[in-house]
C-alpha cells in the first residue's frame, strides 16, 4: 500500500482554506446587497458541497493514485446531504422575518466577523475528515469495509435526520401546537433528531442554525 500523501493533503489544505473564505465572502457581498443576512444558514450546508468539490479536483491533480471512486463516493455523500439540508432552511426562512440575533448583530457592526468569518473557520475544520477522506488508497479489504461501514452509518443519520426535520416543519405548521414542545416521532427518544444525524453523518457538526422543538 502506497504511504498517504501527507504533502498533497497539506497543500489542499491551504487550497480549501482560499476557497472557504472565497464563498463566505461572496455570501457577505450577497447579505449585504440583500439587507439580511440569514441566507448564511443556507450557505453552510452548500458550503461542504463546495469543499468536496475543490478537494476532488485538487486531490485528482495532486494524488492521481487516490480512489477514484472513493472521491466521487465523498462528493456525491456530502452533496446529497448538503442539498437537502440547504434546501431545508431556505424552505424553513422563507417567507419570514430575518433572525433577531442577526439584525442584532448586523447593528451593531459585528456581523461579518461573528457570523461569517466564524462560520467559515468552523466549515474548514469540520470539512478535514471530507478532504481527509479523498486522499490515499483503500487497497486493504478492511480499508474498503470501514468505507462501507462509513456509508451505512452516513446513510442512517441521513434518514434520520431528514425524517426529524420533516416531522418538526409538519408539528410547527399546525397552529394547533403553539407552544407546545414536540415530544412525537423521533422526538420522543433525542431532544435534536438532526444533531443526532448530523452526527452520524460526519462527526458532530457544529452548525449556525438553531433547530428547537417547541413551536
Amino acid at each position: 500500500m502506497n504511504p498517504f500523501p501527507w504533502a498533497a493533503w497539506a497543500v489542499n489544505l491551504g487550497v480549501t482554506a482560499v476557497a472557504v473564505a472565497v464563498l463566505m465572502a461572496l455570501a457577505y457581498a450577497i447579505g449585504v446587497r440583500r439587507g439580511r443576512h440569514d441566507g448564511v444558514d443556507v450557505v453552510w450546508g452548500l458550503g461542504f458541497v463546495w469543499v468536496a468539490l475543490v478537494t476532488a479536483v485538487t486531490a485528482t491533480a495532486l494524488d492521481p493514485t487516490g480512489d477514484g471512486w472513493r472521491r466521487a463516493l465523498v462528493v456525491v455523500l456530502v452533496a446529497v446531504w448538503g442539498g437537502r439540508l440547504a434546501r431545508h432552511i431556505a424552505r424553513r426562512n422563507h417567507g419570514k422575518p430575518e433572525d433577531r440575533r442577526y439584525v442584532e448583530l448586523r447593528e451593531r457592526g459585528a456581523i461579518g466577523r461573528r457570523v461569517y468569518l466564524t462560520q467559515g473557520a468552523v466549515m474548514w475544520v469540520v470539512s478535514l475528515p471530507v478532504q481527509l477522506a479523498q486522499y490515499g488508497s483503500a487497497a486493504t479489504g478492511w480499508l474498503v469495509a470501514v468505507t462501507v461501514l462509513g456509508v451505512l452509518v452516513w446513510a442512517v443519520g441521513f434518514a434520520f435526520e431528514s425524517v426529524g426535520d420533516a416531522q418538526l416543519a409538519r408539528f410547527t405548521a399546525d397552529p394547533a401546537n403553539r407552544g407546545e414542545v414536540m415530544d412525537r416521532g423521533l422526538w420522543r427518544y433525542t431532544r435534536h433528531p438532526n444533531y443526532f444525524g448530523d452526527a452520524c453523518v460526519g462527526g458532530v457538526w457544529a452548525s449556525s442554525r438553531c433547530t428547537t422543538r417547541r413551536v
